[in-house]
């Protein structure tokens, strides 16, 4: 069975509105700690992140692993690296953390190359920024996050789940 679509209708089930860093960073630990939830009965879990450039990816992402224990000035953006892991811990287990970041990708060949496929189907959280590049290269079961700047700190963040059961934990 492939577990990769084409296409998925997604739910949405949250809007945010945060007015400063300092927010959206509370924002994002606060959904970490509702991913962690998901993550006791779901092994592998994918969060992608959409939004222009400086819509606050990166900024999220720094919050959400700060909510899994791991210091911020640990967190990079992978734009040129396409790939960063971070080990957290849950339950006294470790954990990785993946973080991708498809901007600089030109084509799926180059996701082939990275492993992008075999990686998501391993244990663990897969951060993806810019995964609208290629939604037909993502897994089925995933969470979608979109940011969109409203000023220059202001962000506004769209959370969508690919099934009900991924809505429950996050609502």
């Amino acid at each position: 069975m492939n577990p990769f679509s084409k296409s998925k209708m997604m739910i949405e089930f949250s809007t945010a509105v945060t007015d400063s860093v300092d927010q959206t960073g509370v924002k994002s630990r606060e959904f970490a700690e509702r991913i962690k939830e998901l993550t006791r009965c779901e092994a592998s879990v994918t969060l992608c992140l959409d939004g222009n450039l400086g819509a606050g990816k990166t900024t999220f992402t720094t919050g959400f692993c700060s909510g899994w224990g791991i210091a911020p000035e640990e967190i990079s953006s992978p734009t040129f690296s396409l790939q960063n892991i971070y080990k957290a811990e849950l339950d006294g287990q470790p954990i990785i953390i993946n973080h991708f970041d498809f901007y600089r990708l030109n084509d799926e060949d180059e996701l082939f190359e990275i492993g992008f496929e075999e990686t998501v189907q391993q244990p663990g959280i897969h951060i993806v920024e810019w995964s609208n590049r290629f939604p037909q290269c993502l897994p089925k079961q995933r969470i979608e996050l979109f940011l969109t700047a409203l000023g220059e700190n202001r962000r506004k963040i769209t959370c969508r789940a690919s099934s009900e059961h991924y809505r429950k934990y996050l609502v």
